[in-house]
């Protein structure tokens, strides 16, 4: 079997021993009747197509595309002859903030952060300044609000993208845009501030309370 995945390893230890653990529970064994070459790109989308390459080359029986689109896109470039298991969807565990997790020297400062530098300072900008001066260029007709909502909701999007990966910025797209629905129909800043500090606040409890693996296999099993 071959296993390409377009991030690093040390990431992917724990998805990695549930990966084995569902293949020996169907009763295939590593060394025994089953061999994995891995290969990690490590956030180096360059490198996926000669991976793809290499591990058809060395003529997989099955080939295992995780860790974002472009593996799955590089691996049906390398070949129309091994079939490709391919996945969609996020690790239900924020590494960036796992820290977290039980940690309760670094709770008061986190929430703190989330309260008024996410619920205040970045509701006041993308949807208090951005929205006010999209607004003034744009105007007012139900095209412009449609197009500043986008917009607010990309550049949101786009400011998580750098610590939170491509699963953080899709989040951000939809929250950024419900935060915009909310100040449209209310016409007053104050609701998406609570409902961007609840909503972080209630992220950083379940990371604090080590339920993310558990609430996301509930939800999506």
């Amino acid at each position: 079997m071959g296993f390409l995945c377009g991030e690093s390893p040390g990431r992917w230890m724990r998805l990695v021993a549930s990966f084995r653990a569902g293949l020996s529970e169907a009763g295939f064994v590593e060394g025994k009747n089953l061999h994995i070459e891995f290969r990690w790109a490590e956030g180096q989308d360059a490198r996926l197509p000669a991976l793809a390459a290499d591990l058809v080359n060395r003529r997989v029986d099955v080939l295992v595309a995780t860790g974002g689109p472009n593996p799955a896109r590089a691996a049906k470039s390398a070949t129309s002859r091994i079939p490709i298991v391919f996945t969609l969807g996020a690790d239900p565990v924020n590494h960036v903030y796992h820290f977290l997790s039980g940690n309760r020297a670094a709770l008061p400062g986190m929430v703190s952060l989330v309260t008024i530098g996410a619920g205040f300072g970045e509701e006041t900008f993308y949807r208090g300044y951005l929205f006010e001066r999209l607004g003034k260029l744009l105007g007012s007709s139900v095209a412009a609000r449609l197009a500043i909502l986008v917009v607010t909701s990309v550049v949101f999007a786009a400011a998580h993208y750098h610590d939170q990966g491509l699963a953080g910025a899709e989040q951000a797209t939809m929250t950024g845009f419900v935060f915009g629905v909310m100040l449209l129909r209310t016409r007053t800043i104050v609701l998406p501030m609570i409902a961007h500090a609840a909503f972080d606040l209630t992220a950083v409890w379940i990371i604090y309370a080590n339920l993310e693996a558990r609430i996301g296999h509930l939800i999506f099993r």
